[in-house]
């Protein structure tokens, strides 16, 4: 959307998202349109995961929120990486 290369990092935030969405049951931004999902994401996650799964180990969500973050930098390197946090 904002024509950046697509990279593994964007590939560890699909997976933030998906991860998101199933461990709460919904995703975590509600979007307008998407300039709106732009706007949302650079906000950062709003409501927590744990807000709304109170039995969420406060590590998955660091997990989640890193690898949701609106700066690629920030969120693990690859896949592999996500997945051994």
């Amino acid at each position: 959307m904002t024509g950046r290369d697509v990279t593994p990092a964007s590939d560890v935030y699909a997976l933030g998202v998906i991860a998101y969405e199933m461990l709460t049951g919904r995703p975590p931004h509600n979007p307008e349109n998407p300039a709106h999902l732009l706007k949302l994401q650079e906000a950062g996650v709003k409501l927590m995961p744990t807000a709304l799964r109170p039995a969420l180990p406060q590590a998955a969500e660091a997990v989640l929120l890193k690898a949701l973050s609106c700066d690629a930098h920030k969120r693990p390197a690859s896949a592999r990486a996500f997945s051994s946090v």
